[in-house]
C-alpha cells in the first residue's frame, strides 16, 4: 500500500499551509515504506514461528504412532502366534462323490486337529489326503480363518465295470454276476447298482475301485480281467493309460472301420493282450506291437477271408500272419 501525497482542495489554516517540498515527500513515502517492511516482516516471523510449531508437533506425534504401530504389530502377532483362537478346531470335507471314504480321509487329517491355522501346509495336507484316496484327480485344501480347514476333493470318473476271475471260476460262474444285456453292467432302471455288494470298477486314470456307493446314469462297459499271477488289489493301479487308450482304439476301429460291436472284453495283465468280442467273433491284441500294424493284418486277411467263415476268433498277435479259427 503506497502512499501519495496530495494539497487538499478546501483551504487549510495559515500554520498548516505549509508548502510541500520535494524532500518532505521523500520522507513520508520512506516512513510508510519502512513501516510496510516491518509488518511484513512480522507476518513473515509468524508464520515461520507457526510452521516450526506446528513440526514439531506433528515430529512428535509421528513418533508416537511408530511407537504404537510397533506395539501393535507386536500384539497381532504375540496373538497370530500364541493364542488359541487360530488352531485348528474344525475339518470340513467337501467330496465330489460318495464313492470317497470319509473315515479314511478324517484319519489322515487327523493330524493337524489342534495345529496352529498358520504352521499348516496346506500341500501337506492335499498330500495326505492323496494317500488316504488314490484315485483323487483333485484336492484343494483352503484354510478358513480362524479354526478351520477347508478340503475339496474330486476323483476320478468310473469308466468301466470290472469282473475279476478268482481262481478255479468257470464261465458260468462269471456269467451270474451280470445282466443277460451283453458288454454293460448289471445295473437297475435307476442307474444304481442292483445290489448292496460290493463291485469292482475301473477309473479313467486306469485304478481298480471296489465300492458300493455310485451311481450311474448309464450302463457302463464291462472288462472281465484274468490275472495269471498276481490278484488285482483294490486303490491300486489296474491297467496304464496306454494300454486303456490302445484297447479304446482298437474297439472304436472295430465299430468304425469293420462294423463290428463289441459285446464283451477280457483283459489278460501279465501277457499284456486283450480279446474284443463281437456277439460272433473274437480279436485278439496285444500292447507289444502298433496298433496300426495288427488293424492292417486284419485289413489284409478281411481281403482273403470273408468274416462270416470265420467260427470263433481272429488272432492279430502274431507278425507277418493271422490266425484265426
Amino acid at each position: 500500500m503506497s502512499a501519495v501525497l496530495q494539497r487538499p482542495t478546501f483551504p487549510l489554516p495559515r500554520k498548516f499551509n505549509r508548502p510541500l517540498t520535494r524532500q518532505t515527500r521523500i520522507f513520508v513515502e520512506r516512513r510508510h515504506k519502512v513501516a510496510r517492511q516491518r509488518r511484513s516482516e512480522q507476518r513473515r516471523r509468524s508464520i515461520r514461528k507457526w510452521r516450526a510449531t506446528v513440526a514439531e508437533r506433528m515430529s512428535a506425534m509421528r513418533k508416537w504412532l511408530k511407537f504404537l504401530a510397533l506395539a501393535l504389530a507386536a500384539f497381532v502377532v504375540f496373538l497370530l502366534l500364541f493364542s488359541p483362537i487360530l488352531h485348528v478346531r474344525e475339518i470340513r470335507v467337501i467330496r465330489s462323490e460318495g464313492r470317497i471314504a470319509l473315515p479314511a480321509v478324517l484319519q489322515a487329517l487327523a493330524p493337524l486337529y489342534g495345529r496352529h491355522l498358520l504352521m499348516i501346509s496346506t500341500h501337506d495336507a492335499a498330500e495326505r489326503v492323496k494317500l488316504a484316496v488314490p484315485d483323487a484327480s483333485d484336492v484343494y485344501v483352503r484354510k478358513q480363518y480362524p479354526s478351520e480347514l477347508v478340503v475339496r476333493i474330486a476323483v476320478s470318473p468310473l469308466v468301466a465295470r470290472i469282473l475279476i476271475d478268482p481262481p478255479g471260476a468257470v464261465a458260468e460262474d462269471r456269467a451270474s454276476a451280470y445282466d443277460a444285456t451283453p458288454g454293460v453292467a448289471g445295473l437297475s432302471g435307476s442307474g444304481a447298482i442292483a445290489s448292496e455288494a460290493t463291485a469292482d470298477f475301473l477309473t479313467a486314470n486306469g485304478m481298480l475301485v471296489s465300492t458300493v456307493h455310485v451311481t450311474v446314469s448309464q450302463p457302463m462297459p464291462v472288462i472281465r480281467v484274468v490275472d495269471w499271477a498276481a490278484f488285482p488289489v483294490p486303490m491300486h493301479p489296474l491297467l496304464t493309460p496306454e494300454f486303456m487308450d490302445h484297447m479304446k482304439r482298437a474297439e472304436e476301429a472295430l465299430a468304425l472301420e469293420f462294423g463290428q460291436q463289441i459285446a464283451t472284453r477280457t483283459v489278460f495283465l501279465r501277457a499284456r493282450e486283450f480279446h474284443l468280442d463281437s456277439p460272433k467273433v473274437g480279436f485278439w491284441f496285444d500292447v507289444r506291437t502298433p496298433l496300426e500294424d495288427q488293424l492292417q493284418r486284419l485289413r489284409i486277411f478281411l481281403g482273403k477271408v470273408k468274416l462270416q467263415d470265420v467260427k470263433s476268433h481272429v488272432d492279430l498277435r502274431l507278425t507277418g500272419r493271422v490266425i484265426y479259427q
